[in-house]
């Protein structure tokens, strides 16, 4: 026989390689992570990267690398690279032992070495390997045990061993090296057969003696369709063979091999016919009817060639760019072209075929059927079979439509002429062109029209002038330019050079194969998808990972597109959009900076940051939260104006460090430095204040509030028993208690829903509750309707307050400290290093280390410095028990820092300090700002206002000037005088636990008391007030309590209106 000439790629995975294991890839599917019913196959388009199962995907040369990561050279590991000669033989006799204990030594027959010399010519056609075969042709002569190669026959082995081979080392024939063994008990392997299993495990088998490895699934063309040594069917990777299994190297073999021993340029150099009408000179290249099945790589050096495909009927996908997969004949993914290998033509078949052209100058055949071809790059032809008369010819824009009577009507792109059978004529388009490159380096310039272009592999330049182009380099070190108009720009994998040019250009991340890191301040992007450089990108778009959007100072638009990501707009009025995230429930971080951005999230749970500026915030799906960085008080909540949607919240936040007013649309929590606004319909705050309205017909107080929701999200409650627990409440029991069933259902709908009961209502609840419902459970059901959720959504919309418990121990320890509220800046960043592990006795000990704390503190005796601390954090002298306590605690070794924690923890200065902090945390900057005060400070502050406590509703009810109705337990707030007349004005006043109200200064704001040590207003104190305000007297009984009610008049003086 001639010498066979071969190229290899690497080794095996150990000493001894073993085909295993018939039908092994359908079994090991899942084992492979590969979807078991894929829609499509890799290549070069999307090799690279993750596929959508996660499993990291190789372009074919890294796949070729991997197969040979062991450099297994027949001429040592130095030599990778370097052509090689290797002797064969087929064994005479046995070893002294067959590898692995294996016995039932047989000789190759006439048919197994037939097999052989042609897997063999498969290596050979395709690398720099010469394969010498040491023995006759026939006979006896045909056997020695004297060659590098040898082969040979055991059958005393489990049935699941197919073949093996050994990997190349030393030529020596003793020593085992490059031998491969076949077992004969299998049938397939007794009398090989092309596309039959036997001649698969056959060449796979040569591939290990040549120094490939299986992938072991290492990435996710870990299959036949790409490799012979793959364990795995083409159906891991979406090929459908039928059953039928490749005879010769696949593509990823091919770069494998050609790695190791270099590439074959002598094979099929002339001009050669690849399926029907054939001229390559081996087996699988050729089809002879209609049913014939193909599956094959090619390697072509050479030469004007063809992929003839037109005996079948079937519709087929036939492409003609390296490393690309054609399906044809009924099969799927079962014909590719080698990477290196260039072939031009292609021939369709009666059915409706795609066809694909690549960089080349191509011929390209439909014949019949409604055919779609794309010339691609190149000077392309498409043929017909008729003469020109016989075909109507139509333009539309780039497309160009060829219809015949008999034939169909052809769709053709990026084809320059058309050729009949009497004539060729040239094409013209109009509008934009949408062109693909291929594998190599390409060189695409689009036009004054909207152009879309592609470059796939290679290191593309596309330009794309004019336009509102989209450009898409595919994978390599591309240069592209969008040149005018808006562009959409994909730099794909490799470290590109990105310029959008002039318009409103986006650069395309959206295909990325992993997360990325894009800022358009640095000009940078970098992760899944290699380093690019962007300059002239108003506008980023995402992938579906867990990316970083950054955009600079112009109005950017960025888009997330799922993934739990952080988009920054910076400076401008940007417009921030997420998505769902495919893999992960957490939502994106969205900060929109400076300007009047527009944020919307997604269907995760995003974080959603305004920033300075008037902000449009629309959380969509999922509970979001819209972050400030200021604390509540700062800031103006309410619901935004216009109608009420039910079960959507619209709501407005003014104010703060950011300035401006938020509008917020689906935002269920607002978090600001001390607390959460919160809006979601379906979180805790909402069930507690549902539950009030329903029960007791009014909204909760907040101290009411704060316990129940903190016993809800605990577990140590559930509603069913908070309702319970109210219905034996006395004011439930005033409003419901001695009424029937029917009465209290017909009550229920007046409280609940503010509408009287149907009377088949009234049956239908009764009977429930006649028949074991409890009312607790009926309560529930009422408050939780979709009719009562609609009822109480403006209420909602408002917000209700959830404290941070950590923030309000904070600022509990600042006024023990220092007897004064907090600074916002203060709060925020002792909380800050609280929630990052700090402890609270730490803070103690920092805050006692302060010079404000030594000023006040440092001198004292531990003494004087207990006694000074009842006043300043108790407001009263401490007895004197209690003052020997704690002084023995600090003579005995209890740090000042661990006393002064103490102090601000006990229940007296929480109950003390709690009216501050109602409602939000008043700080130094912010006592007094935001919505009217809820709530009264029964604590006086050195150089602070006094302020009071809410009451119920003795207070307003019934005045004539309406400053806040008196809804029971809600602020009392006083109005002021209205015109110029007098008028008397009755205000019934409540005091307790020496809380007073005043009334209003004018008609917008309450007049609030200065400071009067000890938290107590002077008796009979009279408060003069500058020119035109009001002044004040506040008469009080001689118990130092006020009047309860005391009537109020107010009469026009010299100097003003006087309340007395």
């Amino acid at each position: 026989m001639p010498a066979s000439r071969y190229l290899d790629s690497s080794g095996t995975q150990s000493e001894f390689g073993f085909a295993h294991f018939a039908g092994l890839g359908g079994a090991l599917s899942g084992f492979n992570g590969l979807d078991p019913n894929p829609q499509y196959f890799a290549s070069t388009e999307d090799r690279g990267g993750l596929r959508p199962n996660g499993r990291v995907s190789l372009g074919t040369s890294e796949a070729g690398a991997h197969l040979t990561r062991g450099n297994l050279h027949w001429d040592g590991a130095g030599a990778v690279g370097q052509a090689v000669t290797v002797t064969f033989a087929f064994r005479s006799t046995a070893p002294d032992s067959i590898p692995n204990g294996y016995g039932g030594f047989s000789r190759f027959t006439d048919a197994q070495i037939a097999a052989t010399l042609l897997a063999l010519s498969a290596w050979s056609d395709v690398a720099n390997i010469t394969f010498q075969r040491v023995s006759g042709a026939a006979g006896e002569e045909a056997y020695t045990n004297n060659a590098s190669m040898l082969f040979g026959n055991f059958s005393n082995v489990p049935q699941e061993v197919y073949a093996f081979g050994a990997s190349p080392g030393s030529r020596d024939s003793a020593s085992g090296a490059g031998d491969v063994w076949t077992n004969s008990a299998r049938g397939v392997m007794a009398n090989p057969v092309v596309l039959e299993n036997g001649q698969r495990y056959l060449t796979f088998a040569i591939g290990q003696a040549l120094g490939l490895q299986r992938a072991e699934t290492a990435y996710f063309e870990d299959s036949q369709q790409y490799s012979v040594m793959s364990a795995f069917t083409e159906g891991a990777t979406g090929g459908i063979y039928g059953a039928r299994y490749s005879a010769a190297p696949m593509l990823d073999d091919i770069a494998a091999i050609q790695r190791l021993y270099g590439a074959n340029m002598t094979t099929r150099t002339g001009d050669t016919v690849y399926g029907f009408n054939s001229t390559a000179s081996q087996p699988w290249f050729s089809a002879r009817s209609s049913t014939s099945p193909l599956i094959f790589a090619v390697w072509d050096a050479g030469g004007v060639d063809t992929l003839d495909f037109s005996g079948y009927a079937v519709e087929q996908t036939i492409d003609l760019r390296q490393t690309s997969f054609s399906s044809v004949g009924g099969l799927t993914g079962n014909v590719a072209i080698a990477l290196g290998a260039a072939i031009e033509n292609a021939v369709g078949g009666s059915g409706n075929d795609r066809i694909t052209g690549n960089s080349g100058d191509n011929v390209l055949t439909g014949n019949a059927g409604q055919d779609t071809i794309d010339g691609g790059l190149g000077t392309d032809t498409a043929v017909f079979r008729f003469p020109r008369s016989e075909y109507t010819i139509t333009v539309e824009g780039q497309m160009v439509l060829v219809s015949h009577p008999t034939e169909g009507t052809d769709a053709l792109r990026n084809i320059e002429f058309l050729r009949f059978s009497d004539q060729t004529i040239p094409t013209v388009t109009l509008g934009g062109l949408m062109v693909t490159g291929d594998i190599l380096n390409n060189l695409m310039d689009g036009t004054g029209f909207d152009d879309t272009l592609s470059g796939l592999g290679g290191n593309d330049t596309l330009t794309g002038l004019g336009g509102n182009d989209s450009l898409n380099g595919g994978s390599g070190n591309d240069t592209i330019a969008g040149g005018n108009g808006d562009d959409i720009v994909t730099g794909g994998l490799g470290n590109d050079t990105l310029d959008g040019g002039t318009g409103s250009d986006v650069a395309d991340y959206s295909g990325a194969s992993g997360s990325v890191q894009v800022s358009l301040v640095t000009g940078l992007a970098t992760g899944a998808e290699g380093s690019d450089t962007l300059t002239g990108f108003e506008h980023i778009r995402g992938g579906a990972f867990n990316d970083v959007l950054i955009g600079d100072d112009q109005a950017n638009r960025i888009e997330g597109n799922g993934g739990v990501d952080i988009l920054r707009g910076g400076g401008g009025n940007d417009i921030l959009i997420t998505a769902a995230p495919t893999t992960n429930p957490l939502g994106a971080t969205l900060d929109g900076g400076d300007g009047n951005d527009s944020l919307r999230g997604g269907a995760g749970i995003d974080t959603l940051i305004g920033g300075a500026g008037s902000d449009l915030i629309d959380g969509d799906f999922g509970v979001d939260a819209a972050l400030y960085s200021g604390v509540r008080r700062q800031y103006g909540v309410s619901a935004a104006s216009g109608p009420v949607t039910p079960f959507v919240t619209r709501s407005t936040v003014s104010g703060g460090p950011e300035g401006g007013t938020d509008t917020l649309v689906d935002v269920e929590q607002c978090r600001f430095v001390d607390g959460v606004m919160s809006f979601d319909v379906n979180g805790i705050p909402a069930q507690v204040m549902r539950l009030y309205d329903t029960i007791l017909d009014r909204q909760p107080d907040q101290a009411g509030l704060d316990v129940q929701v903190r016993a809800l999200a605990s577990g140590s409650t559930t509603l069913l028993a908070l309702a319970s627990a109210f219905t034996a409440s006395p004011e439930f029991v005033d409003r419901y208690g001695t009424l029937s069933n029917e009465q209290f259902v017909g009550q229920l709908y007046r409280f609940a829903l503010d509408r009287d009961a149907t009377a088949a209502e009234i049956t239908f609840q009764a009977a429930a509750l006649n028949t074991g419902t409890s009312r607790a459970q009926l309560l529930v059901n009422f408050s939780e309707s979709g009719e009562h959720r609609v009822q109480t959504q403006s209420v909602l919309n408002a917000g209700l307050w959830v404290p941070d418990e950590k923030a309000l121990q904070i600022a509990r320890l600042y006024d023990a400290t220092f007897d004064r509220l907090p600074d916002a800046a203060g709060l925020a960043g002792q909380l800050a290093a609280l929630n990052a592990g700090t402890s609270l006795l730490t803070l103690a000990a920092n805050f006692a280390a302060s010079p404000e704390f030594q000023a006040r503190y440092g001198a004292l005796s531990n003494q004087a410095f207990v006694e000074q601390l009842y006043r300043f954090c108790l407001d009263r002298e401490g007895d004197a028990a209690g003052i020997a306590v704690q002084v023995n605690a600090l003579n005995t070794g209890t740090s000042r820092a661990a006393l002064l924690l103490a102090f601000s923890e006990s229940p007296e200065h929480v109950a003390l300090t709690a009216p501050l902090w109602s409602g939000g945390i008043r700080t130094i900057d912010a006592a007094f700002s935001g919505a009217v005060e809820e709530s009264a400070g029964q604590k006086a502050l050195d150089g602070q206002p006094l302020v009071l406590v809410a009451e119920d509703d003795t207070g307003i009810d019934g005045t004539p000037f309406e400053g806040k109705t008196g809804m029971d337990p809600d602020p009392q707030v006083q109005p002021g005088p209205a015109g110029e007349d007098p008028a008397d004005v009755v205000i019934a006043f409540k005091i307790d636990d020496d809380a007073f109200v005043l009334p209003a200064q004018d008609a917008l704001e309450p007049l609030v008391l200065p400071d009067v040590e000890g938290g107590l207003p002077m008796p009979f104190g009279g408060f003069a007030s500058p020119t035109d305000d009001w002044m004040v007297t506040l008469p009080v009984n001689n118990d130092g309590a006020l009047s309860d009610p005391f009537p109020w008049h107010r009469t026009a003086g010299e100097d003003g209106w006087m309340l007395h």
